[in-house]
């Protein structure tokens, strides 16, 4: 499963004796102490406060990510032959690493602040969540340099930063690599490929590392970015069923009769599974997986009876109720989705092995999200509507790129600004600044200016 190539590093070098498990433990270990991962904890997500008032955060969820996908890697090293047999097993440490790691490219305000950064810089290489994950472990955070003194930006403003310096693997497991986003677009233009053009060159070592084999035209994704994605969707989906139950607006057999008597909510259901998987189903298929998940609530018989249904209903109300209920069905749930991933096996190249849920499992979650989006709020979303993110982060792009810089800017990022006079890497610098921000201080950093003003 893995090879002396896949660990290897663009300044650090393994020691001979070390093994790929080593070597991906030591990159897991740089990235839950890096500053990176602590910004999570004080980064909002969707989702409803639990019982004692807490609202996820984007930490949280990639926890509960990083844990779902350890217990799929453990099944799938058990269960599938190839990884039994001789394939080494896929290391748990790095799939963990793939569902933390690639939140650290999330901007404030969300995909709302996504969509803001992505205009400002469309002149200047644009703005993407997952390349911007990519450009904060491989170059942003502070941990190695290839220049000799260990300047970040040279005197002659080179950025020499190298980021955490993880192994080229441990880089393949935090997005899909689809190639370069173009680096001036206009106004109508989609935005499109996976990573900044000032990282090209570490994609092709990841690439020449991890996937030799594979030309540079085609999407690249190894098995522990699989899993990592898959995970990340078992885990929102549960939080989302299980947020709706707790808090009364939604409880199973409100879920099944709304599929059951919505055939726009099926077929909006089966043309959104079909543009972003490629699979051909029908809303009889989503309603049978449904039922199938739900059939002890369910009486099959035609004439059921009115003591039946009404049994059926109590049993549903108290299954989202009753916290201890609720919280066992959530566990078999997430249990059920688990045991439902299916692995693909690529002989020739292990490393670009796939993963995927089984039809009825993928129909059931998919059901199970498209539901809660019709009968839950979005609370973050409604707490910023007081906040203007684009004046937010766009008075405060020109404003360091202006004459503010040395106010606004850290000491150690003002003097590296300083050094630099290309109009396009200004911009990066000032946005990767912006981008490492959480929506308070986004808001502190914007009434400062108003007071240096």
């Amino acid at each position: 499963m893995y090879c002396e190539s896949d660990f290897q590093r663009r300044l650090e070098h393994p020691d001979a004796e070390s093994s790929p498990h080593d070597e991906y433990s030591r990159d897991y270990a740089r990235l839950v102490h890096s500053a990176a991962v602590r910004r999570l904890a004080r980064l909002g997500c969707d989702g409803l406060a639990d019982e004692s008032g807490e609202a996820p955060t984007v930490l949280s969820r990639a926890l509960e990510a990083a844990e779902i996908a350890r217990r799929i890697v453990k099944r799938l090293n058990q269960d599938v032959p190839f990884l039994r047999r001789g394939g080494g097993g896929i290391d748990p440490n790095l799939v963990a690493l793939g569902c933390i790691g690639r939140e650290c490219g999330r901007p404030p305000f969300g995909k709302l602040g996504e969509s803001i950064l992505d205009r400002c810089m469309r002149q200047h290489g644009g703005f993407m969540s997952s390349a911007q994950c990519l450009r904060q472990l491989a170059v942003i955070e502070i941990y190695a340099s290839d220049d000799p003194q260990l300047q970040c930006i040279d005197a002659q403003g080179k950025d020499r930063r190298l980021g955490l310096d993880l192994s080229y693997r441990s880089y393949a497991a935090l997005t899909r690599f689809s190639g370069k986003i173009p680096f001036r677009r206009d106004d109508r233009s989609e935005r499109s490929g996976s990573h900044y053009a000032s990282e090209d060159r570490l994609v092709g070592k990841i690439r020449a590392h991890v996937a030799p084999g594979v030309p540079d035209h085609e999407t690249l994704q190894t098995i522990e970015c699989g899993i990592a994605e898959l995970a990340e969707f078992i885990a929102t989906t549960v939080l989302e069923f299980e947020s709706a139950m707790r808090t009364g607006l939604a409880h199973p057999l409100c879920f099944v009769a709304t599929f059951d008597g919505d055939d726009g909510l099926c077929e909006m259901l089966v043309e959104d599974l079909y543009r972003r998987t490629g699979r051909r189903t029908n809303g009889h298929q989503v309603r049978a997986a449904i039922g199938r998940e739900f059939e002890q609530l369910i009486d099959p018989a035609a004439n059921a009876s009115v003591s039946s249904n009404v049994r059926a209903y109590r049993v549903s109300r108290e299954l989202s109720g009753n916290p201890c209920r609720r919280a066992q069905y959530i566990d078999g749930l997430t249990k059920r989705l688990i045991d439902a991933v299916l692995m693909r096996v690529e002989d020739e190249a292990p490393a670009l092995s796939s993963v995927r849920l089984s039809d009825d499992a993928q129909l059931l979650a998919e059901a199970m999200r498209a539901y809660c989006k019709e009968v839950a709020p979005a609370p973050r979303r409604m707490a910023l509507q007081g906040i203007d993110a684009g004046k937010v982060l766009e008075t405060l792009l020109d404003a360091i790129d202006g004459d503010y810089g040395d106010e606004l800017l850290p000491p150690g990022l003002a003097c590296g600004l300083a050094r630099i006079a290309d109009t396009d890497a200004r911009k990066r610098y000032i946005c990767d600044f912006l981008a490492g921000l959480t929506e308070p201080g986004a808001v502190a950093l914007l009434n400062r200016l108003s007071i240096l003003r």
